[in-house]
Protein backbone atom coordinates (compact mmCIF):
# COMPACT_ATOMS: atom_id res chain seq x y z
CA UNK A 1 0.00 0.00 0.00
CA UNK A 2 1.34 3.49 -1.06
CA UNK A 3 -0.21 6.48 0.98
CA UNK A 4 0.20 10.13 -0.75
CA UNK A 5 -1.01 13.10 1.13
CA UNK A 6 -1.30 16.71 0.10
CA UNK A 7 -2.42 19.94 1.58
CA UNK A 8 -3.30 22.99 -0.64
CA UNK A 9 -4.79 26.27 0.90
CA UNK A 10 -5.64 30.09 0.27
CA UNK A 11 -6.86 32.26 2.56
CA UNK A 12 -9.45 31.05 5.53
CA UNK A 13 -9.94 27.35 2.63
CA UNK A 14 -7.89 24.44 2.58
CA UNK A 15 -7.67 20.92 0.88
CA UNK A 16 -6.61 17.82 1.81
CA UNK A 17 -6.12 15.28 -0.55
CA UNK A 18 -4.78 11.28 0.48
CA UNK A 19 -4.60 8.93 -2.33
CA UNK A 20 -4.25 5.06 -0.86
CA UNK A 21 -2.79 2.61 -3.92
CA UNK A 22 -3.64 -1.10 -3.26
CA UNK A 23 -1.79 -3.74 -4.48
CA UNK A 24 -2.32 -7.16 -3.07
CA UNK A 25 -2.84 -5.99 0.01
CA UNK A 26 -3.49 -8.89 2.66
CA UNK A 27 -5.59 -8.35 6.09
CA UNK A 28 -7.04 -11.58 7.85
CA UNK A 29 -9.00 -12.85 5.08
CA UNK A 30 -9.10 -10.04 2.80
CA UNK A 31 -7.12 -8.54 -0.05
CA UNK A 32 -7.20 -5.32 -1.32
CA UNK A 33 -6.65 -4.18 -4.72
CA UNK A 34 -6.83 -0.58 -6.26
CA UNK A 35 -7.17 3.20 -5.50
CA UNK A 36 -8.54 5.27 -3.03
CA UNK A 37 -8.49 8.98 -3.18
CA UNK A 38 -9.83 11.22 -0.60
CA UNK A 39 -10.53 14.94 -0.66
CA UNK A 40 -11.59 16.82 2.30
CA UNK A 41 -12.49 20.40 2.02
CA UNK A 42 -11.97 22.55 5.14
CA UNK A 43 -13.05 26.24 5.14
CA UNK A 44 -14.30 28.61 8.36
CA UNK A 45 -17.14 29.59 7.06
CA UNK A 46 -19.25 26.14 6.92
CA UNK A 47 -18.38 22.60 7.02
CA UNK A 48 -17.77 20.81 3.71
CA UNK A 49 -18.25 17.59 1.80
CA UNK A 50 -16.27 14.93 1.99
CA UNK A 51 -15.25 13.22 -1.52
CA UNK A 52 -13.82 9.66 -1.80
CA UNK A 53 -13.32 8.16 -5.09
CA UNK A 54 -12.66 4.87 -6.18
CA UNK A 55 -10.84 3.35 -8.88
CA UNK A 56 -10.79 -0.36 -9.65
CA UNK A 57 -11.13 -0.93 -5.91
CA UNK A 58 -11.35 -4.69 -5.03
CA UNK A 59 -11.87 -6.51 -1.65
CA UNK A 60 -12.17 -10.48 -1.71
CA UNK A 61 -15.93 -10.32 -2.44
CA UNK A 62 -16.69 -6.52 -3.81
CA UNK A 63 -15.25 -4.61 -7.00
CA UNK A 64 -16.71 -0.51 -7.19
CA UNK A 65 -15.54 2.32 -9.38
CA UNK A 66 -17.00 5.80 -8.62
CA UNK A 67 -17.53 8.54 -6.14
CA UNK A 68 -18.97 8.61 -2.34
CA UNK A 69 -19.52 12.40 -1.52
CA UNK A 70 -20.22 12.33 2.41
CA UNK A 71 -21.89 16.02 3.30
CA UNK A 72 -22.45 17.36 6.79
CA UNK A 73 -26.16 18.32 7.42
CA UNK A 74 -25.92 19.00 10.83
CA UNK A 75 -23.07 17.78 13.31
CA UNK A 76 -24.07 14.48 14.01
CA UNK A 77 -25.94 14.20 10.47
CA UNK A 78 -24.04 13.18 7.33
CA UNK A 79 -25.86 12.11 3.91
CA UNK A 80 -23.35 9.84 1.44
CA UNK A 81 -24.38 10.44 -1.96
CA UNK A 82 -23.35 7.01 -3.84
CA UNK A 83 -22.82 7.01 -7.64
CA UNK A 84 -20.84 3.77 -7.82
CA UNK A 85 -19.88 1.06 -10.96
CA UNK A 86 -19.92 -2.73 -8.78
CA UNK A 87 -19.61 -6.16 -9.49
CA UNK A 88 -23.64 -5.86 -8.68
CA UNK A 89 -24.57 -3.21 -11.17
CA UNK A 90 -24.92 0.57 -10.40
CA UNK A 91 -25.26 1.86 -7.54
CA UNK A 92 -26.86 4.90 -6.79
CA UNK A 93 -29.11 6.99 -4.43
CA UNK A 94 -28.56 8.84 -0.81
CA UNK A 95 -28.00 7.29 2.65
CA UNK A 96 -28.18 9.36 5.56
CA UNK A 97 -26.23 8.76 8.75
CA UNK A 98 -27.63 9.75 12.15
CA UNK A 99 -25.26 9.49 15.05
CA UNK A 100 -27.64 12.36 17.27
CA UNK A 101 -28.63 9.27 19.62
CA UNK A 102 -25.20 7.92 19.79
CA UNK A 103 -24.57 5.43 20.66
CA UNK A 104 -27.30 4.40 18.42
CA UNK A 105 -26.50 5.16 14.37
CA UNK A 106 -29.70 5.76 12.50
CA UNK A 107 -29.83 4.90 8.38
CA UNK A 108 -32.29 6.28 6.14
CA UNK A 109 -32.79 6.90 2.62
CA UNK A 110 -34.05 10.94 2.82
CA UNK A 111 -34.20 10.85 -1.19
CA UNK A 112 -35.61 7.97 -1.84
CA UNK A 113 -34.65 4.51 -2.61
CA UNK A 114 -30.87 3.70 -3.42
CA UNK A 115 -30.72 1.85 -6.65
CA UNK A 116 -28.57 -1.32 -6.53
CA UNK A 117 -28.14 -2.81 -10.44
CA UNK A 118 -31.95 -3.56 -11.04
CA UNK A 119 -32.71 -3.38 -7.46
CA UNK A 120 -34.16 -0.57 -5.30
CA UNK A 121 -33.37 -0.32 -1.60
CA UNK A 122 -35.51 1.71 1.43
CA UNK A 123 -33.55 2.45 4.55
CA UNK A 124 -36.13 3.10 7.17
CA UNK A 125 -35.01 4.32 10.24
CA UNK A 126 -32.44 1.04 10.68
CA UNK A 127 -31.07 1.56 13.91
CA UNK A 128 -27.33 0.17 14.75
CA UNK A 129 -26.65 0.11 17.84
CA UNK A 130 -23.32 -2.52 19.04
CA UNK A 131 -24.15 -1.81 22.99
CA UNK A 132 -27.00 -3.49 21.98
CA UNK A 133 -26.90 -5.56 19.05
CA UNK A 134 -22.92 -6.91 17.90
CA UNK A 135 -24.64 -8.46 14.46
CA UNK A 136 -27.77 -7.07 13.21
CA UNK A 137 -29.84 -3.77 13.15
CA UNK A 138 -31.72 -3.50 16.47
CA UNK A 139 -34.70 -1.85 15.29
CA UNK A 140 -35.76 -0.92 11.58
CA UNK A 141 -37.11 -2.16 7.99
CA UNK A 142 -35.08 -2.57 4.62
CA UNK A 143 -37.20 -2.67 1.98
CA UNK A 144 -36.01 -4.27 -1.43
CA UNK A 145 -37.98 -4.30 -4.66
CA UNK A 146 -36.57 -6.24 -7.88
CA UNK A 147 -37.75 -8.61 -10.58
CA UNK A 148 -41.45 -7.75 -9.56
CA UNK A 149 -41.20 -8.37 -5.83
CA UNK A 150 -40.77 -6.73 -2.54
CA UNK A 151 -38.95 -8.05 0.46
CA UNK A 152 -39.09 -6.73 3.44
CA UNK A 153 -36.28 -7.41 6.52
CA UNK A 154 -37.99 -5.84 9.74
CA UNK A 155 -35.21 -5.64 12.29
CA UNK A 156 -36.39 -5.94 15.97
CA UNK A 157 -34.50 -6.07 19.21
CA UNK A 158 -31.47 -8.08 17.42
CA UNK A 159 -33.56 -10.32 15.54
CA UNK A 160 -35.10 -10.32 11.70
CA UNK A 161 -37.79 -11.49 9.41
CA UNK A 162 -37.91 -10.91 5.93
CA UNK A 163 -41.59 -11.38 4.62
Amino acid sequence: MTLEISLAASGEDAIIQANLNFSNLQSVDVSMNGRMEISMHFSDLSEQPIILTLTNFETSDMQASGTIIVTPVSTDIYDMALDLTTHEGDVNGTARINSTTSPQTIISTPAGPITVGEYSVIFNNVIMDEEVCTDTAAGGKIVITGDSETKTITFNNCAYTVK
